[in-house]
Formats: C-alpha cells, sequence, structure tokens
C-alpha cells in the first residue's frame, strides 16, 4: 500500500546466520493493492527479456560479464520454477531465401530473418560510442519465438500484444531499452514491424524513473537520429531486403 501511494515503507531486516542458505529474500506484502493479473509467469518473463537488465543486449557486443548467469523464475500460476538464460532472445538468422521459398513457398518472407551489428562513434560527437543491433524479422518467425505476440488462431498469454505494439526501434541505456523511437524509421505505414532493433548509447540522460531519453541534449539525439537513418537505408538498399520484399 506505502508503495502503490509513493511512500517509502518501513523494512524489517531479519539476519540469518546459517552459511547453508546464503542469499537474500525479500518479501513484498500488499504490493499495488493486493492486484495479482500482472504477476503471471508469461508476463513476468517477458518484462524480464524487454524491460531489465537480464534481458541486456550487451553479450552481442562482448560484454560477457553476466553471460553465465541464471536466473530462477515462477510466476503465480506456475508450480515450478523455469531456468532463464541471461540476454535479450533473438531468432537464428536464415541461410537462404530459396530454401525458405521450398519450405513455405509464398509465406516465406514471414520465417526470415537478418541481423546487422554495428559500433562506433557519432558523426558530429565522436567522443560518444554508440551499439545497435537491428534484427529484420518476418512476422511468423516472431510468433516462434515471442509467446506473447497475439495473432490469428492463436490463445495468447494473459497480457499478450501485438507487434505493432512492441517491434520497431529501441532506445538504450545500460543496454536495455528506455523508449521505443519508431518515428525515428524513415519511411510510411508499418515498415518498423519489420525490426527488432535497439541503439545503446551510453550518454543519454534519462528521467528520474529512467523511462524516458528526453534529458539528452539535442544535439546528441540529432546525431542518434541520423546514424539510425543511415543504417536503417543501408538495409533497405540490401539483397535481403530485396529478397524479403520480394
Amino acid at each position: 500500500m506505502k508503495l502503490h501511494n509513493r511512500e517509502i515503507p518501513k523494512v524489517k531486516v531479519i539476519s540469518n546466520s546459517s552459511s547453508a542458505n546464503n542469499g537474500t529474500t525479500i518479501t513484498i506484502y500488499a504490493y499495488n493493492n493486493n492486484t495479482m493479473d500482472k504477476f503471471t509467469h508469461s508476463i513476468l518473463k517477458d518484462y524480464i527479456y524487454w524491460f531489465t537488465k537480464f534481458g541486456s543486449i550487451e553479450l552481442w557486443f562482448n560484454v560477457i560479464v553476466n553471460k553465465d548467469v541464471i536466473l530462477k523464475l515462477k510466476g503465480l500460476d506456475r508450480n515450478e520454477l523455469e531456468l532463464l538464460s541471461f540476454g535479450h532472445p533473438f531468432p537464428k538468422e536464415s541461410d537462404n531465401i530459396n530454401s525458405l521459398f521450398d519450405t513455405y513457398v509464398v509465406n516465406a518472407p514471414d520465417y526470415y530473418c537478418k541481423r546487422l551489428i554495428k559500433s562506433g562513434t557519432l558523426r558530429l560527437r565522436p567522443d560518444i560510442q554508440y551499439h545497435a543491433i537491428f534484427s529484420i524479422e518476418g512476422n511468423r518467425i516472431k510468433h516462434g519465438y515471442n509467446e506473447m505476440v497475439r495473432h490469428g488462431g492463436y490463445q495468447a498469454p494473459s497480457g499478450a500484444y501485438t507487434v505493432q505494439e512492441r517491434y520497431g526501434l529501441w532506445i538504450c541505456k545500460d543496454f536495455i531499452p528506455i523508449q521505443r523511437a519508431n518515428h525515428w524509421i524513415p519511411g510510411k505505414g508499418y515498415e518498423y514491424t519489420k525490426l527488432h532493433a535497439f541503439i545503446n548509447c551510453q550518454s543519454l540522460r534519462l528521467t528520474a524513473n529512467r523511462g524516458s531519453i528526453d534529458n539528452t541534449p539535442v544535439e546528441i539525439l540529432n546525431d542518434l537520429h541520423e546514424l539510425v537513418n543511415n543504417i536503417y537505408n543501408s538495409i533497405i538498399a540490401s539483397d535481403y531486403w530485396h529478397e524479403m520484399d520480394w
């Protein structure tokens, strides 16, 4: 109740001298007025992999300090723990679109996946680094690894979302998504839904609740915006984008 009312609760600490059970247990009572529907296994797992450090994209950039970390998760609707591996999930890249056509015929682009990984510095601020991963994915390959995506003929878990509501370009700090920026993607309509993309910059200045990048100097945001445009234009000029479109 106190957290819900933005009050700092009193904390009772119980020390356990036994070496048999090392670790820390945190119990929160009456959180969010005891509303429990957001604590199902699927919703918790999805949030962990998209919006916490455990779902970081850092492994793609050889930051491996957390690579062996395992999380044991059990939502309120589960009886057994699930062991989660560190790092945001991406699908396997496609080897050859022709083999997809042999298997899926006209639906082949829906199962297509290619990835572009880039690191460097900003054009006008060469002292500032960026790390970007752009995964180009068809809708059906998203359905294969993300159970939370709603689509026809599938009974998605509670809290599910559409591709349009989740995918596109995410701006990150500490390799954790902070804010979607699909308006940075050139073009009209829903072209951004083909992207499962992240760009990380440690020079972003976040609001107090880490919910927005709006405190960042405009020159840095403009530089990042220009960089995203350049990456996207290189993607749509590539052979694999034309293959997917065709």
